[in-house]
């Protein structure tokens, strides 16, 4: 996706997984994974669902639950990659809901309105 994007926000979303990937060890009193967690989300999105050519939906929930995956235990990581699944599935039934009623759709929402729409804690780290 990344390498022939023409798409502005593809770039920038994987700008921003590629340098947050993996956050700074001495901000945790616990060990965290080394590799890129957003990276690894996308990934299994791609494995269990068909992605598009620029699917930004599924990078920016890649992006904003890589967090949950690098700080959790196992049980935490399972949790966000099945929930991961459940939200591309629901913002994609969203969109195209969106798109028959003749509203703004998921898709064309700024990446930051995008981040936004997928957070799923209660505040910001």
């Amino acid at each position: 996706m990344a390498l022939n994007a023409t798409n502005s926000e593809v770039k920038e979303a994987f700008t921003l997984i590629m340098n947050g990937g993996t956050p700074g060890p001495r901000d945790y009193s616990y060990s965290l994974p080394s590799w890129n967690t957003g990276l690894q989300i996308l990934y299994r999105l791609a494995e269990q669902n068909n992605l598009k050519k620029y699917d930004t939906l599924a990078l920016t929930i890649s992006l904003v639950n890589g967090l949950w995956v690098a700080m959790g235990d196992e049980p935490v990581r399972q949790a966000a990659y099945n929930d991961t699944n459940t939200l591309l599935s629901f913002f994609r039934d969203m969109n195209q809901m969106k798109k028959t009623r003749g509203f703004y759709q998921l898709e064309d929402y700024p990446l930051e309105a995008k981040v936004a729409l997928a957070w799923t804690g209660g505040e910001s780290p």
